[in-house]
């Protein structure tokens, strides 16, 4: 019973562990949907979205019914049920030894007569400002990755995260310039907008961003694009971000680099 649950749980956690079969899953927790309208809601090709179809099915994540010549899925959330009890099981673990922790250090504190000055309210805000940080090696040069986050077509080719159906850019590609990103969602159109800080191609780029996820208040993300050999590592960090605003705005930049990554391979980018 141990082995088949390990066989399982290992099945469910290497389906999840690519953003495009989380995306998947999260496109169909509001309705089942044709295979057909799936593989419309990502840039890649049907066959690939077949293998990752494949892929979820084999953990049991998904269920596929034939209706006429329609392949039509639906979402089997029993298996993520078992892997959530799994990891309930050792977060309980570890928080017990946090807390104790916790409990030695400010001891430790209490007992240390060399305190540092303590620290200005307006820098203990920007520490415990939320923040979102969402790394990705890529087999393309700094220069194409850099620029595909000012190109209008590119950025209607990648940022689409999740089930985003299409998306419009207009961009000034200047300082002080401001772009407006148009995602086309289920529910429609979805605007994110910002001004564009620092331009340093290709090594890093500096923006506002606002939106109805951030409850349209000014966030701030920094992408810096690290050379190494034939790849670039891109890391995104988007910080200011309301706490509950963080888990859907890394589950997006996620997808995004991972739609980037998919572009440059199918030679859409560069």
């Amino acid at each position: 019973m141990g082995e088949y649950q390990s066989a399982s749980l290992d099945g469910v956690f290497n389906a999840l562990c690519d953003p495009t079969r989380r995306a998947i899953l999260a496109r169909l927790t509001d309705a089942d949907a044709r295979v057909t309208d799936i593989a419309g809601d990502f840039p890649i090709s049907l066959n690939s979205i077949s293998k990752h179809i494949r892929m979820l099915e084999r953990a049991g994540l998904l269920r596929r019914s034939i209706v006429g010549r329609d392949h039509v899925l639906s979402l089997n959330a029993g298996p993520l049920a078992e892997a959530q009890a799994w990891i309930e099981k050792y977060r309980r673990f570890w928080e017990g030894r946090l807390a104790a922790l916790d409990a030695y250090v400010t001891r430790k504190n209490a007992a240390n007569k060399k305190r540092k000055t303590p620290m200005s309210a307006a820098a203990s805000n920007t520490l415990a400002s939320a923040a979102v940080v969402v790394r990705r090696m890529i087999a393309a040069s700094a220069e194409d990755l850099f620029d595909a986050f000012l190109d209008p077509e590119a950025l209607a080719q990648w940022m689409r995260p999740g089930a985003i159906q299409s998306t419009v850019a207009r961009v000034e590609a200047r300082v002080g310039g401001i772009y407006e990103i148009t995602m086309q969602g289920q529910s429609g159109p979805i605007l994110h907008a910002g001004v564009y800080r620092t331009i340093d191609r290709p090594k890093r780029l500096v923006f506002t961003w606002h939106s109805p996820g951030t409850e349209q208040k000014e966030t701030l993300v920094t992408v810096d694009f690290v050379k190494a050999d034939k790849r670039t590592e891109v890391i995104v960090t988007h910080e200011q971000l309301p706490e509950s605003a963080m888990p859907s705005h890394r589950n997006g930049w996620t997808s995004g680099l991972a739609h980037l990554d998919e572009a440059c391979q199918q030679g859409l980018i560069g």
